[in-house]
């Protein structure tokens, strides 16, 4: 297919074979040659440094894509000791009642005894794992628990499970919520005075990208608590606040606050591996309780 074409100003004169360029022309020539590859080198110079400029703006863009998200990913997975439920309220359980729970194991005595408003009691463990989100290494300068707490109110006290008679101390970091301001608090497995100390006051933890560290979480409260842990990351000069659970997804931690009112206990059944049909705890239930607690096992399997 033939192209078309455009003249662009006058057709060039035709030049025979025996004309020749002057003297002139060829000096001409000559002087301008130089400054024709002065510009060309200027030229290939200035497009190697907007290729480099260029190549310097797609690793920013990169690094700025990498940077996306906090600086630490976090996974934190609450536990349960599962050892007593504490039912707000002043109703007991009816015979009925005791006897549906007899009838399940002990995960479905937990379950349904949370669909009646339940709190599993004791100390909280929490198992937590950190992970650098960033190119250059991240710092955890502080941890701090962020509580709203109330009071026990009267209720119902269920014992599942006889706990051991004595727990080895550990040096999982250790967050009592009654405090005004909870910090993170280790305990020397060798103090037998439980002397505490501040965990970050001796350390912190460093994440290189994609490095991780796990650390193991206790709550402490007498009350009744929902609570989210805050941390302070520092991300080169810049200083980021984190939370370890999103909003609505804070944990619940009760205590066994119930021993310091009176009357708190209105009604107590010993359950789930305690004892295999439900019983209701005699009148001096708190002596029962503590026999419970240094895993005497059910009151009336002793009986027989």
């Amino acid at each position: 297919m033939a192209g078309s074409h455009r003249s662009l100003g006058r057709a060039p004169r035709d030049r025979h074979d025996g004309d020749k360029p002057s003297l002139r022309s060829k000096a001409q020539t000559l002087m301008s040659a130089p400054l024709i590859w002065g510009w060309s080198f200027a030229l290939v110079v200035l497009g190697g440094a907007l290729q480099t400029l260029a190549g310097d703006r797609v690793v920013d863009v990169m690094r700025n894509y990498t940077a996306t998200g906090e600086p630490v990913m976090v996974r934190a997975v609450p536990e349960w000791e599962h050892q007593a439920m504490w039912v707000p309220g002043t109703d007991g359980f009816s015979q009925q009642r005791l006897d549906d729970l007899s009838a399940m194991e002990t995960p479905g005595q937990i379950l349904a005894l949370q669909s009646d408003g339940a709190m599993i009691l004791g100390e909280r463990e929490v198992d937590v794992l950190l992970t650098g989100n960033r190119d250059r290494p991240v710092s955890i300068i502080d941890m701090k628990a962020v509580a709203e707490c109330n009071d026990f109110q009267p209720g119902t006290l269920v014992w599942l499970q006889s706990p051991p008679a004595g727990i080895a101390p550990t040096a999982r970091i250790v967050m009592d919520l009654d405090q005004p301001s909870p910090e993170a608090l280790v305990y020397d497995p060798d103090d037998t005075g439980g002397t505490a100390r501040k965990y970050f006051d001796e350390q912190i933890i460093v994440l290189g990208k994609d490095e991780q560290q796990s650390v193991g979480l206790t709550l402490r409260s007498n009350g009744v608590c929902s609570v989210n842990i805050r941390m302070t990351v520092m991300d080169g000069q810049e200083r980021h606040t984190q939370w370890l659970f999103n909003e609505g997804e804070e944990v619940m931690v009760a205590g066994h606050g119930y021993n310091e009112g009176e009357g708190t206990i209105q009604h107590a059944y010993l359950g789930g591996e305690v004892c295999d049909t439900y019983e209701t705890a005699p009148p001096d239930r708190n002596n029962i309780l503590g026999q419970i607690m240094g895993g005497g096992g059910c009151p009336s399997e002793r009986n027989e």
